[in-house]
């Protein structure tokens, strides 16, 4: 009888020892929100772990172990250990464990990337800035002046074989240009930036608009509330100055996020120009000389909202805005035959941008498929009041004019793509976009005649533009092994309308244009590969030249639209061989229609106006180097040779031309580093304009303090002041010469700061397939 009790008891023994007991608990931080991935670790007394695992998204642990004596531990980077002796003896709840942010709390893990600093993926060269020494205290464009095949302007322009490259970020294309670009871009910290993509040819899914390359900012997925502050003053030379202030700010949890920017920016400029128009047939000069004083206050400012609905749908909506009060003072003096006056002119402009983007992309999981939805709305208006003072002393008659402008356009866009993938070599994409624009322009002149001001009629104007732009297309990708295709195919129907109100005068037209691309690349070798690419582009006039709007620069040259202006076409061929560090890009540009500023004579009158005026073709050759010289010297090298062949029916002009750029990064410890530039470009030719040479010498030096959250930079821009424009052209009745030299050597006090917590965001962002706002 006792045996078998015995026997009982020993297996009741055995079984509570080896018996599995549940230990669960939520780590949080001090704000209440769920830890994820936080380590969570058991130990025996002698210090054996026994068991480790990670909390899940909220945080929540839980685990089997058998009773024993343990020591539980709680980890998570930038936070103080957790830890506690217990004895498990049953199941146990330890409940909601707080950690606390420790006093060496990081600012990000840094985990040395196995990725190349640059790579060729596709159509695309990736410039993978992560974890390098441009990740940390930098803007957009001193990252973008290292990156490969892309140009940084001295007015901020980013240019692709010395052309305005779009700009996106995350797929979004961002339509703005010169300062406004740079205080738009200005507001993304370079901490943000995961890589840059540049696709050197077009693509069938994008506008036919986009023809040089694209420049696309692939941000990070970052945790916590994070943002920046920055700001600079600049002094020029006579007291010109720059001030700028941003602020950015993105807040979310793991599927949705809001995210802002606002920007503040006050310029007041200042600079000289002569300009001349030698008439050939009666051989005088008309000769305008003089300075200006340009001042501008400008408020930009951008709000979003990112959620994935569920696990293939997101959704984006984002609206941006952008204010600009200018005022411009002109004084010059006018001589032309026995005439010599002088002339002052003063114009206040008040102009702002508003627009609203919505995406939203669903994914068909079972059919490898997807589509996507993009919707714009855009408004834009512009008021100027130019008030113009003419004075003679004798032979001619003095007078003041008053002339006040309107400018009014709204867009509507909606663009929608399905894209499938068959296998992992094959992927379709088609999709089909429209786009309606209104514009009105309306020019009120008055003369001052005794104490008042009366109607000018003939300078009056009222003026709509309407155009639709209606497009389908389809992409084809093909990858197999070392080989790559990408075949596309896209049709453009474009209708407009003008409408004349003063002197109701209706025209309209349509046109359809197809675009055709295509990509093919070789890889011989992981690092090594060639391409071959075609595209044909198109380049609609600015919106600010279609129309019949006639204004007064003085009372011998005017400048006036064309509302007649037809669209340049260009076609696009390119041989690229790419290696680890370096590239050698040759390309054949062919543009028919080119737009230019045509010059020509009536009755002793200068009358300027943007003309198709001819043919263009440009060869040309670019070599890239970027590497690390020494451990302490980053190195980036471009050059380029290219010639140019401008014709038309009376001028044949070409002209051989070689550019430039050595870039240069010396890191003298740590946390300081120094930067310089050098930019050098012969003489060149655009169209019927011959450009002298340009050349320009920029550095800085750089600080960083408290682990790189806070950075100061010293520039010196323009060092040897020689950053101006010059040029001539010939026309059928006279020759032109212009030169002006705007205030660029200055010294820019810098400092920005950036901060984060930890809480899980999503840093995606909304994309918009709005090509307007780059016309406005």
């Amino acid at each position: 009888m006792y045996l078998p009790k015995a026997i009982f008891l020993i297996f009741l023994f055995s079984y509570s020892s080896y018996a599995q007991l549940q230990i669960r608990g939520v780590v949080r931080d001090s704000l209440d929100v769920g830890i994820a991935l936080a380590e969570v670790i058991l130990e025996t007394k002698e210090n054996k772990i026994v068991k480790g695992l990670v909390t899940n998204k909220q945080g929540i642990f839980e685990c089997s172990i058998k009773k024993g004596y343990y020591k539980l531990s709680i980890r998570f980077l930038g936070y103080k250990t957790w830890s506690t002796d217990i004895f498990l003896a049953d199941n146990y709840d330890l409940g909601v464990i707080i950690l606390h942010e420790g006093a060496d709390t990081l600012n990000e893990v840094v985990v040395q990337s196995k990725k190349p600093f640059i790579e060729k993926i596709e159509d695309k060269l990736v410039f993978n800035i992560e974890n390098t020494f441009l990740s940390k205290g930098n803007t957009v464009a001193e990252v973008l002046r290292y990156t490969p095949n892309v140009w940084v302007g001295s007015d901020g322009g980013i240019l692709i074989k010395q052309q305005p490259a779009a700009i996106q970020v995350n797929g979004r294309r961002i339509r703005l240009k010169g300062d406004a670009l740079v205080d738009f871009l200005e507001t993304i910290n370079s901490e943000d930036i995961k890589k840059i993509e540049v696709q050197l040819n077009s693509s069938a899914d994008l506008d036919a608009s986009i023809d040089v390359g694209v420049v696309n900012i692939i941000t990070k997925r970052k945790s916590g509330i994070n943002g920046g502050l920055r700001s600079y003053y600049t002094y020029y030379e006579q007291s010109p100055y720059d001030f700028y202030n941003a602020l950015s700010l993105n807040y979310g949890a793991e599927k949705w996020n809001f995210y802002g920017a606002y920007n503040f920016k006050e310029s007041d400029g200042i600079g000289e120009f002569n300009s001349s128009l030698m008439y050939k047939s009666s051989k005088e000069k008309q000769v305008t000389k003089g300075g200006f004083d340009s001042f501008s206050r400008k408020h930009t400012y951008r709000l979003g909202f990112y959620m994935e609905v569920s696990e293939n749908q997101n959704l984006g909506v984002e609206f941006y805005g952008n204010s600009n009060k200018s005022n411009f003072l002109g004084d010059n003096l006018v001589s032309f035959k026995e005439t010599k006056g002088r002339n002052e002119t003063k114009d206040i402009g008040d102009k702002f941008l508003n627009s609203l983007s919505l995406n939203y992309h669903y994914a068909i999981k079972p059919i490898k498929s997807s589509f996507a939805f993009y919707g714009d709305f855009l408004k834009h208006n512009y008021d100027s009041e130019i008030l113009n003072n003419s004075i003679y002393p004798s032979n001619f008659t003095s007078n003041f004019e008053k002339n006040n402008s309107n400018s009014q356009t709204r867009v509507v866009s909606a663009q929608l793509d399905f894209e499938t993938v068959y296998n992992k070599k094959i992927t379709s994409k088609v999709g089909s976009k429209i786009s309606k624009t209104k514009r009105q322009n309306k020019l009120t002149s008055k003369v001052l005649v005794g104490n008042s001001f009366q109607d000018n009629m003939e300078r009056n104007t009222n003026f709509n533009y309407d155009e639709d732009v209606v497009s389908f297309y389809g992409i084809l990708k093909y990858k197999e092994n070392k080989n790559f295709f990408n075949l596309g195919f896209r049709l453009e129907r474009t209708s407009f309308s003008n409408l004349d109100i003063l002197m109701n005068d209706f025209v309209s037209n349509s046109f359809v244009n197809i675009f055709p691309s295509f990509y093919y690349s070789r890889t011989f070798s992981k690092k090594k590969s060639l391409s071959f690419s075609f595209s044909r582009n198109i380049n609609r006039p600015s919106f600010n030249s279609l129309n019949n709007r006639i204004n007064k620069i003085n009372d011998f040259r005017f400048d006036i639209g064309n509302p007649n202006l037809a669209p340049e076409f260009t076609n696009r061929y390119e041989l690229v061989f790419t290696l680890p560090k370096q590239s050698l890009s040759l390309y054949v540009n062919d543009t028919k229609d080119v737009v230019n500023g045509v010059w020509r004579i009536e009755n002793d009158i200068a009358i300027h106006q943007n003309q198709n005026f001819g043919i263009n073709t440009q060869y040309g050759v670019i070599y890239n180097y970027n590497d690390k010289w020494k451990k302490w010297w980053q190195l980036r090298f471009s050059g380029a040779l290219f010639y140019r062949h401008f014709k038309n029916s009376f001028l044949s002009l070409s002209k051989l031309t070689s550019s430039f750029s050595l870039v240069n990064r010396f890191q003298i410890n740590a946390t300081t580093f120094l930067h310089i530039d050098a930019h050098y470009t012969t003489p060149f030719i655009s169209s019927n304009y011959k450009n002298s040479e340009n050349i320009s010498v920029n550095l800085y030096l750089g600080k960083s303090f408290l682990a790189n959250k806070l950075n100061c930079r010293l520039y010196l821009d323009d060092l040897l002041n020689t950053v101006r424009t010059r040029n001539n052209a010939m026309f059928v009745d006279a020759d032109f010469n212009f030169y002006q030299k705007r205030n660029t050597r200055g010294i820019t006090f810098w400092v920005a700061y950036n901060f984060n917590s930890k809480k899980k965001i999503s840093n995606k962002r909304n994309t918009t397939k709005n090509m307007i706002k780059n016309r406005l």
